[in-house]
């Protein structure tokens, strides 16, 4: 989730303690404490499989939270003298944890959140995250300055973020009912997060009626309104993409997937350590092979992120020689270009 939400539902949930009194110290120390797990974005500048493997692993996790929280309250003690240290430690506490549940139910890979006893990423898929609405068509540069704007771009279009931003405000300049306007403001988010849940248990039941056959049901968001969902359907021969809004109950799209391409190529792929790390973080996998005669590209993608015709989103990339041995391989968030499976046998 953007920076912007982690910041104002930081100070939110911690403006429900009891201190320190002083106004700047609190929202200092919180701040501070809902951005730090996301110092592992730092992998988003190297190798991109590093950002998939890194991202919200270890520093989303509530022992990394608990020893940050530690650390960010003695330099909070430092620099405003006469606060108290365990006061302190328990806004950082209370704030970085918050950070983990908001990245636990926005779409995504999830969090690593009980490291290192698991290493398993759990998700809810209630939010929107990566989208063609607010990703920048240069997302696939290592640019702080692309990354910033997609940050803020996503923010500025979340109901969770305008619902932040007015319960901080209003709750950490409300004196003596400070309490009482922050516990307002976190029932009004989780209402609006009861309502995203109720909405996506609606659009599975929705989608089942319309693909009988479908073995399984899934459903992710599909814009920022809590009413858009993208159901995907495993059907006997792929898969079945609807877009839904649960208030009309019928899809303003249809989209069919063939079962995953089955080939050496394929079979090749999954020995690189991109696909492995892919799979590993995948929800929906799919996978399909272009033979060129000179090239042979495979592309692995989350079906869950099939949000645009014309962006790929989510994608892992492996480029071979006819003798399979591997030239590139690569994960991107975005990519600049779209591979297309009907060069071969793709989806309708």
């Amino acid at each position: 989730m953007d920076p912007v939400s982690h910041v104002v539902w930081g100070i939110v949930v911690t403006n429900l303690l009891p201190g320190p009194d002083a106004t700047l110290p609190r929202v200092a120390i919180a701040s501070a404490a809902a951005v730090v797990p996301d110092l592992d974005f730092v992998t988003k500048f190297f190798k991109n499989i590093y950002f998939l493997k890194y991202h919200h692993s270890v520093t989303h996790s509530l022992v990394s939270v608990a020893a940050a929280g530690f650390v960010i309250a003695w330099l909070g003690c430092l620099i405003f003298p006469g606060i108290g240290f365990w006061e302190s430690y328990l806004v950082a506490l209370v704030a970085g944890a918050s950070h983990c549940v908001l990245d636990l139910i926005m779409h995504g890979t999830g969090a690593m959140v009980f490291w290192p006893f698991s290493r398993r990423m759990l998700t809810g898929s209630l939010l929107l995250g990566l989208n063609p609405k607010t990703s920048h068509a240069r997302c696939h540069e290592k640019s702080l300055r692309v990354c910033t704007v997609c940050q803020l771009h996503s923010a500025i279009k979340a109901p969770m973020m305008r619902l932040g931003v007015l319960a901080a405000v209003v709750s950490t300049f409300a004196g003596p009912l400070r309490f009482g306007l922050a516990l307002a403001g976190a029932i009004l988010g989780l209402l609006y997060l009861c309502l995203c849940y109720l909405q996506k248990r609606k659009v599975r039941r929705i989608a089942l009626g319309l693909v009988p056959a479908a073995a399984d049901v899934r459903a992710f968001p599909a814009d920022f309104s809590p009413f858009e969902w993208l159901a995907v359907c495993a059907v006997p021969d792929g898969f079945r993409l609807l877009w839904l809004n649960s208030r009309v109950g019928q899809p303003r799209a249809i989209r069919t997937f063939p079962k995953s391409a089955s080939s050496l190529a394929v079979e090749r792929s999954k020995s690189t350590k991109t696909v492995r790390e892919f799979l590993s973080a995948c929800i929906v996998p799919w996978v399909f092979a272009i033979d060129d005669g000179d090239i042979v590209r495979v592309q692995w993608q989350d079906l869950s992120y099939a949000l645009s015709d014309s962006i790929d989103f989510y994608a892992a990339r492996i480029t071979m020689r006819p003798d399979l041995s591997v030239i590139n391989e690569d994960f991107r968030e975005r990519w600049p270009d779209v591979w297309r499976a009907e060069r071969q046998s793709g989806p309708d």
